[in-house]
């Protein structure tokens, strides 16, 4: 805790907790409403985007589920005309609220704003949207994109969050948000469909369209046999995740921020992947 808080420059232990606390805690709880093919929700959920059992580098239970608003489509959509071609499509919408955030840096010098003792309020707020197509019975894409935006010190209102969207990218003198933005897909190898399965999720921790954003690419690849040959009933799973790319010029650079000085997270713990912001690590499991 110690060396996360001297990487972000906020004061010398302020999240360290002293003492017992006792309160409720939900882990999910929410109202949902279906509409035709849509489901409208509102509550506490817990979302998991990426095709990894072990892990999820943009959205993940690793953190205590967020308070949202949350439209996403119950079965998959046909797309109209030629459009067909692309196959099932299935999307999600939200717009969350953080929780736990005491810190912030203000206006074009980053001027560090908030106290260890005391929740900034309004607190940051999260939207997200995430698709997904399955053009073959092999392939399935998928697509995914958060943003941190609002907050104390910016109002929610229509302007900030179209502000997210600039295209100028974040060293501006108002950020437009932490944006993230996340590739995945899933593949049942042909001839060996019920053998092999490769899948993988490329999480970029900045603006995608900004030149040097391609070299900050992350990858969690995976190996999935569903049955071994001479023992069928007996599957394995190899899994692994890196944040710590070679060269990366700003250390600790995955889940950080300048602007939301506590980066990535809802109450301390990162949303996204349990690897952190500088780690390799992998799983492997079977059945």
């Amino acid at each position: 805790q110690q060396a996360i808080a001297a990487s972000d420059g906020l004061p010398y232990g302020w999240n360290m907790r002293l003492g017992i606390t006792s309160r409720v805690r939900p882990v999910e709880a929410y109202a949902a409403l279906n509409i035709s093919n849509w489901q409208l929700s509102f509550g506490q959920q817990s979302l998991w985007w990426g095709p990894d059992k072990s892990t999820s580098m943009i959205l993940s239970n690793n953190a205590e589920a967020m308070p949202m608003l949350r439209l996403e489509s119950v079965s998959p959509l046909a797309l109209p005309g030629f459009l067909q071609g692309l196959g099932a499509v299935r999307t999600d919408f939200f717009l969350a609220r953080e929780g736990g955030v005491h810190f912030v840096r203000l206006g074009p010098d980053f001027a560090l704003t908030g106290n260890a003792s005391q929740a900034l309020d309004p607190p940051p707020y999260v939207w997200g949207f995430s698709f997904s197509i399955k053009p073959t019975e092999n392939l399935e894409l998928g697509a995914a994109h958060t943003t941190i935006f609002a907050g104390y010190g910016r109002p929610l209102n229509l302007k900030t969050f179209l502000h997210t969207f600039s295209l100028t990218g974040n060293g501006q003198a108002v950020d437009p948000g932490k944006r993230t933005t996340e590739f995945n897909f899933s593949y049942h190898v042909p001839g060996l469909r019920k053998w092999l399965v490769l899948y993988s999720e490329a999480f970029a921790y900045d603006n995608p369209l900004d030149r040097i954003s391609f070299q900050r690419y992350a990858f969690d690849p995976g190996v999935y046999l569903p049955q071994l040959p001479g023992a069928r009933k007996l599957d394995l799973r190899i899994e692994e995740v890196n944040t710590n790319l070679p060269g990366l010029e700003e250390q600790a650079y995955f889940y950080a921020n300048a602007h939301y000085a506590q980066g990535y997270t809802n109450y301390g713990q990162i949303f996204g992947s349990w690897i952190g912001r500088q780690g390799n690590g992998g799983t492997v499991s079977g059945t």
